[in-house]
């Protein structure tokens, strides 16, 4: 399993942990888009994408990159939410993103 596929899947693991009510229904890999990754999920009855940027390294400018992209990315999705993966997001990172509205 390289890097990336274990990013992916301790982020499903992640998901179902942090959110005991959601299910992944569905993740399709996407090529030539500003990210990675969209995950299908239902909370409740409720049914979103999460549109994933796939990254190594989490520090802030990276960060800010990813933001970028996913926010330009999104604009025409319906119903998505975005959302950004790396091994380890300092605190400031998180903050970054959250105050930015991603996940």
């Amino acid at each position: 399993m390289n890097r990336e596929e274990e990013i992916i899947s301790q982020l499903i693991k992640d998901f179902q942990r942090i959110i005991p009510n959601g299910k992944v229904i569905g993740k399709q890999k996407v090529e030539k888009k500003p990210y990675d990754l969209v995950f299908d999920v239902q909370i409740n009855k409720t049914r979103k994408k999460l549109v994933c940027a796939v990254k190594s390294v989490g520090q802030p400018r990276y960060l800010y990159q990813a933001i970028g992209q996913l926010k330009m990315g999104i604009s025409a999705e319906k119903d998505a939410y975005p959302i950004i993966a790396a091994p380890y997001i300092s605190e400031r990172g998180r903050t970054i993103c959250k105050e930015a509205g991603v996940g």
